[in-house]
C-alpha cells in the first residue's frame, strides 16, 4: 500500500474517532442551561405553599420541579416531572418547616440541564384562631345558659381541634375520651356536663392534611350550677293521731334527681340520718317509711345527670308524732269503754263502778294505727297505787291485737280440740279472771309503718269507771237453753248474736253469742268454708264472746268475696272438757269480711301530667301500709310500678311512658302484711312536652355552621338530636346534650337537613325520651370560593382563588369552552392556586380558555362552580420557552423641549421580569436626530436627548424572539 493510500486511512481512522467523540459529546454541548428561578426568594418565609416560578430557557420542552424536606433533596415531599409550565403549585399541604426546591430543564430530545441553584423557604403557618365568646372568665350557668365556643375562622384552616380542659395546661381534657373535638365548624357546644368549677379552653387550626397551625390563647369559664331551692314540709294527715310528711321544694334547673336527707340532729351528723334512700325525680317525697316520734330536721339538694351534687337546701324543722297528747288536750284512744251485748255495756248492780259478766274492753280505732296494745292488770284499792302494771305475767294481760277490741280467752291446760284444727294453733290466755275481782286496763295504739322493727307507740288511755278500776268481774255467764232449733248440746241458729248471719264486716269482726246452761267453756271455729276443711282461727274462750287475737300477737282475716263460716261448740270443762266434735250440727253462721278501699283522692280518673304524678288516697283504718300499682294495661300483669309505702301518697320516682293509658290503684296491708281488697281502678297518661326550636337558628349557611338552639323543657336531663340528611331514609340521633344548643362537627354534602330535638326525662336508670319537637330545615350550601384570578402567557399559567373556611380540598376545571362540556383538565388541590403542567395539546393550541373551582368538603362533597368562569388567553406554543415574548419597559428620567435630558431605559422579560440583554432600541420623532441603543447586561440603554419640537418621541425596542414593542413619550414644555 502506498503512502497515500496510508495516509488516507489514518485520516480515515481519526475522522471516524473524532466523530465518535463529537457523538459523545454532542448532547452535553446542546443541554439547555439551567433555569433561573424567579420566586419565592431565598430563605422567604410563607405561611402557604406558594407559586415557585422560573425563567422559560431556550431550547427547553419541559421542565422538572422538586420540593424537598432537605437541603440535599433526600426527602422530597413534592415533585413534577414534564411539566411545560414555568409555575408549580404543590397539590399538597406539608407542614411548617424549613424546604428546599429546584428546577431541571429538559429538551424535546430528553436532555437535561443541571439542576438550578436550591433556594430555600420556611413554611410558617402563622395564623391562630381570634376566641370570640365565651368572654375572659366568663360564668355558664347551666342548664339556663348553654356552652357554646366561638371563633373566626382562619384562612387555610379546614378543621379546627378544640381543647376543653380543668387545668391551665390542657393536659386534663374533660372530652370523651380525653381527646381534643374535632370539627369543621367555627363553633362548638358540646355535649358536655361538667362539674362546678373553672374550665380552660383553646382552638387549634388544622390544614387539610391535619397539619397544626399556632394554638389560639387559653381562656377560661366558670361552670357553675345554681342549685337552691326553698324546701318545704306539709303534714298529709289531717287527723291530729298522726303526721304523714310531704317534702317540697322548687324544681331546680338541671336536676335529674335530688336528694333528701332527714336527721335527728340538728348538725346532719352521719349516725343520726333517719332518710332518705329514695332518690325522687320531682320535686317531691313522702318518705315511705315512718319516723319514730322525735323532732326532725331535713334537706334536699339537687344531682345531676352525671351524678354532681348541687348544695344542701335546709328546709324547715317538724316534729313527728303519733297519737301523743303530752298536754292531756285528748285522749290517745278515742271512745275507750266496756260493752257487753250493748254498746256500751250495762252495768249489772247499781254499786259505784262497772260491774259484768261479759268483760268486752272496745274502742274507736286510732288513724294511722295499725294494731294495739292492752294491759289488763288486778285492781286493789289496799295499795297506794291500786291498778298493780307491775303484775307478773300470770296475773295480768298484755295483748297485742289488730282489733279494736279485747276480751279473755280460756286458761290452763286446754284439752284436746273437739274438731281438728289442721294444723291450726289453738289460742288461750295464760291469766285468767276469778269471780268478783277488779281490773284495771289501758290502751295504746301501735303506728302503722313499712319494715320498722321498732314499734311506734302512742299515749296510753286508761279506763276508769269512776272507782279507780276498770271493771269488776262478777262470775261467768250461766245462761240459758239454745235456740229451739238447736241440736242437743250445741247452739241453735238464733244463738249466734254477732256478727249478724251475712253481715259485712270491714275489720276483724267481734264475735258474740248466747251463753249456755251447763257451759263452762266455748270453742271458736273460723273457716272459710262451711265443712270447715279450710280454718282461719281456734280458739277457746270461757265468756259468749270472743274479738280476734292470739295469746301474744295479732290475727287478721284476708279480705274474701266468699263467705267466711264460724261455729261454737260449748264444752261442759272449763278446759274445753266435753265439748261435741261435729261442727255441721252447730248452726254455723256466716259473714263476709270485706275491708273498705282506699279512696283515691288525686289524680282524678283519665288526668294528663307533663311529668311525675302524685298518687294520693284517704287513710284506711288498720293499715300498717299501703300497696300501689301502675301498669299500662288494666289487669296488672306486669306492673310499671309495684311500691309499697306507710304514706298516703307517692310521687312517681321514674318517668312513665308517655301517650299511653296508663292504670292505677291502691291496696292497703293489714298488721300481719295481708293485702286487702282493691281501690277502684283509675287511668292517666303521661304527656311529656316537646321543645320549641328557637326560630333564630339560621335556616341557610355554608362554611360557618349553625348552632341549633331550642328552648328549654321542665324537667328535661338531656336533649337528643335527629338529623335527615338529604336523599337519606334512615335518621342519625346524637344524645346527651345536657342544655338548649348542640353544634356540628361537620356537615358534609349540600341540600335541606331536617332537624328536630326531644326531651329525656330521668327514671331509675337513663331517660325515658319525650316526643320528637316539630322540624325545622337547613339548607346546607358549598359555596364557590371567592376572588379567582389567572396570570397567564407563554409557557405560564396559574390560577388562584381565596383560602374557603371548612374547605378541605379545590377542584379546579378548565375548558375551551364556557359551558365545560367538555372540561380538558380536572384538578383536585389542596391548595388556593393551581399550575396546570400545560403538556395538553389544547394549551399548546393557545387561544382563549375558561376555568372554575369548587370547594370540596371533609367527605368529597364537591360544591358550586360560580356561574360567572374565569377567562383567560395563551399564546400559541412554539415549543419549550422558544415562542414569541413580551417586554416590559420602564423610563428613568424627563423628556423637556430645548432642554438636553439623560433617559434611561430599562427592558425585562414581561412573564419573568427579569433583565432583557441585546435588546435594540430606537429613538425618533421630537426634532431629535435618531437615535440607536443596545440594552447592556441589566437591561439598560441610556440616551442623552434634546427635543426641539413639542411633540413625542417614539422608541422601538426589538429583539429576536420577542415582539417589537412601540412605546411613546411626551415632550414637555419647559
Amino acid at each position: 500500500m502506498d503512502s497515500r493510500r496510508k495516509t488516507y486511512q489514518k485520516l480515515r481512522f481519526v475522522l471516524a474517532g473524532l466523530a465518535a467523540v463529537l457523538v459523545t459529546v454532542a448532547p452535553a454541548a446542546g443541554a439547555p442551561n439551567a433555569p433561573q428561578v424567579e420566586g419565592p426568594g431565598d430563605g422567604q418565609t410563607v405561611s402557604f405553599l406558594p407559586v415557585f416560578s422560573w425563567d422559560p430557557v431556550s431550547g427547553a420542552a419541559k421542565y422538572n420541579f422538586v420540593l424537598a424536606a432537605d437541603a440535599l433533596f433526600n426527602s422530597p415531599v413534592y415533585s413534577l416531572l414534564g411539566t411545560k409550565n414555568t409555575r408549580a403549585t404543590p397539590d399538597t399541604t406539608v407542614p411548617n418547616g424549613m424546604y428546599w426546591w429546584r428546577v431541571q430543564a429538559v429538551d424535546a430530545n430528553g436532555n437535561t440541564s443541571p439542576w438550578s441553584a436550591p433556594r430555600s423557604i420556611e413554611k410558617l403557618w402563622s395564623d391562630s384562631p381570634t376566641l370570640t365568646s365565651p368572654d375572659e372568665e366568663a360564668v355558664i350557668a347551666f342548664p339556663d345558659e348553654p356552652l357554646v365556643l366561638r371563633w373566626d375562622p382562619v384562612p387555610g384552616a379546614a378543621k379546627y381541634s378544640v381543647e376543653i380542659a380543668n387545668d391551665l395546661g390542657l393536659s386534663s381534657l374533660v372530652t370523651s375520651g380525653g381527646n381534643p373535638v374535632v370539627i369543621q365548624a367555627t363553633n362548638l357546644a358540646p355535649a358536655l356536663l361538667l362539674p362546678s368549677n373553672m374550665y380552660f379552653w383553646a382552638v387549634t387550626p388544622l390544614d387539610a392534611k391535619g397539619n397544626p397551625g399556632p394554638r389560639s390563647e387559653i381562656r377560661s369559664f366558670t361552670w357553675d350550677w345554681p342549685s337552691t331551692t326553698t324546701p318545704q314540709v306539709t303534714d298529709l294527715a289531717a287527723e291530729t293521731e298522726l303526721y304523714d310528711p310531704e317534702f317540697t321544694w322548687d324544681p331546680v334547673s338541671g336536676a335529674a334527681r335530688y336528694e333528701v336527707e332527714v336527721n335527728s340532729s340538728s348538725d346532719f351528723a352521719s349516725g343520726s340520718k333517719v332518710c332518705c334512700t329514695d332518690k325522687p325525680i320531682a320535686t317531691r317525697l313522702s318518705p315511705r317509711e315512718v319516723f319514730v316520734n322525735n323532732r326532725y330536721y331535713w334537706r334536699v339538694r339537687a344531682i345531676n345527670a352525671r351524678n354532681d351534687a348541687g348544695v344542701w337546701n335546709e328546709g324547715p324543722s317538724f316534729d313527728k308524732t303519733f297519737d301523743n297528747y303530752p298536754v292531756l288536750s285528748e285522749s290517745a284512744i278515742k271512745n275507750l269503754r266496756m260493752r257487753d251485748r250493748s254498746d256500751p255495756g250495762d252495768d249489772q248492780s247499781g254499786d259505784p263502778g262497772y260491774q259484768t259478766d261479759l268483760p268486752i274492753v272496745t274502742w274507736d280505732p286510732v288513724p294511722g294505727a295499725s294494731s294495739y296494745q292492752v294491759q289488763v292488770v288486778p285492781y286493789d284499792d289496799a295499795l297506794p297505787e291500786p291498778c298493780i302494771w307491775t303484775a307478773p305475767s300470770l296475773s295480768r294481760w298484755l295483748v297485742k291485737t289488730a282489733s279494736t277490741s279485747w276480751t279473755p280467752l280460756a286458761a290452763g291446760n286446754l284439752t284436746n280440740p273437739p274438731f281438728p284444727s289442721n294444723s291450726k294453733g289453738v289460742s288461750k290466755d295464760a291469766p285468767t279472771l276469778n269471780p268478783g275481782s277488779a281490773w284495771c286496763v289501758r290502751v295504746q295504739a301501735r303506728s302503722g309503718r313499712l319494715t320498722l322493727s321498732s314499734p311506734i307507740w302512742g299515749d296510753w288511755t286508761y279506763l276508769d269507771d269512776g272507782t279507780g278500776a276498770s271493771f269488776t268481774f262478777t262470775d261467768y255467764p250461766s245462761g240459758g237453753t239454745c235456740s229451739p232449733d238447736c241440736n242437743a248440746n250445741y247452739l241453735g241458729s238464733d244463738d249466734y248474736v254477732l256478727p249478724i248471719r251475712g253481715e259485712t264486716t270491714g275489720s276483724n269482726p267481734l264475735f258474740m253469742w248466747n251463753p249456755i246452761d251447763g257451759k263452762q267453756s266455748y270453742w271458736v271455729i273460723v273457716a272459710r268454708d262451711l265443712a270447715f276443711s279450710t280454718i282461719e282461727d281456734y280458739v277457746l274462750t270461757r265468756i259468749p264472746a270472743y274479738a280476734v287475737r292470739t295469746q301474744s300477737q295479732p290475727r287478721t282475716y284476708p279480705d274474701e268475696t266468699t263467705s267466711y263460716y264460724w261455729v261454737v261448740l260449748p264444752a261442759t270443762g272449763t278446759t274445753g272438757g266435753g265439748a261435741p266434735g261435729n261442727v255441721l250440727l252447730g248452726a254455723a253462721a256466716d259473714f263476709l269480711k270485706q275491708s273498705v278501699p282506699p279512696a283515691l283522692v288525686a289524680p282524678e280518673d283519665e288526668a294528663t301530667f307533663s311529668l311525675q304524678p302524685t298518687f294520693q288516697w284517704a287513710p284506711t283504718l288498720g293499715a300498717k301500709h299501703y300497696h300501689l300499682q301502675v301498669a299500662n294495661e288494666p289487669t296488672f300483669a306486669s306492673p310499671l310500678d309495684d311500691v309499697t309505702t306507710a304514706s298516703t301518697e307517692f310521687t312517681a320516682l321514674k318517668t312513665y311512658p308517655a301517650a299511653k293509658t296508663l292504670y292505677w290503684r291502691i291496696q292497703a296491708l293489714d298488721e300481719n302484711n295481708t293485702g286487702l281488697t282493691w281501690s277502684e281502678t283509675r287511668t292517666f297518661e303521661i304527656q311529656l312536652a316537646k321543645p320549641t326550636l328557637d326560630p333564630a337558628t339560621p335556616t341557610l349557611g355554608d362554611a360557618s355552621l349553625p348552632v341549633l338552639r331550642w328552648f328549654s323543657v321542665p324537667g328535661a336531663v338531656s336533649y337528643s338530636l335527629r338529623i335527615h340528611e338529604p336523599n337519606d331514609t334512615t335518621p342519625s340521633t346524637y344524645s346527651g346534650y345536657p342544655s338548649t344548643a348542640a353544634s356540628f362537627q361537620k356537615i358534609t354534602g349540600t341540600g335541606i337537613f331536617s332537624w328536630e330535638i326531644r326531651a329525656d326525662f330521668p327514671k331509675a336508670l337513663g331517660t325515658t325520651p319525650g316526643p320528637w319537637s316539630d322540624p325545622a330545615n337547613y339548607t346546607h350550601t358549598i359555596k364557590e370560593p371567592t376572588n379567582p384570578v389567572s396570570s397567564a402567557g407563554a409557557n405560564r399559567l396559574v390560577m388562584s382563588w381565596d383560602a374557603k373556611t371548612g374547605t378541605k380540598q379545590y377542584r379546579v376545571q378548565v375548558s375551551k369552552r364556557e359551558d365545560f362540556a367538555p372540561a380538558i383538565e380536572i384538578k383536585t388541590t389542596d391548595n388556593p392556586d393551581y399550575a396546570p403542567l400545560l403538556t395538553s395539546s389544547y394549551y399548546s393550541a393557545g387561544g382563549t380558555f375558561y376555568w372554575r373551582v369548587a370547594a370540596i368538603d371533609g367527605d368529597g362533597n364537591v360544591g358550586t362552580y360560580a356561574n360567572n368562569p374565569v377567562q383567560f388567553t395563551l399564546p400559541t406554543a412554539s415549543g419549550g420557552g422558544t415562542g414569541p415574548k413580551h417586554f416590559k419597559v420602564t423610563f428613568t428620567g424627563r423628556l423637556v423641549k430645548n432642554r438636553t435630558r439623560d433617559i434611561v431605559v430599562k427592558v425585562r422579560d414581561v412573564t419573568t421580569l427579569n433583565p432583557v440583554q441585546g435588546a435594540l432600541v430606537l429613538a425618533s420623532g421630537a426634532g431629535i436626530p435618531t437615535a440607536v441603543r443596545t440594552t447592556n447586561s441589566s437591561g439598560v440603554a441610556k440616551f442623552l436627548l434634546r427635543p426641539t419640537k413639542l411633540n413625542k418621541i417614539t422608541f422601538r425596542i426589538t429583539k429576536a424572539g420577542y415582539v417589537t414593542a412601540y412605546i411613546k413619550r411626551t415632550v414637555h414644555t419647559p
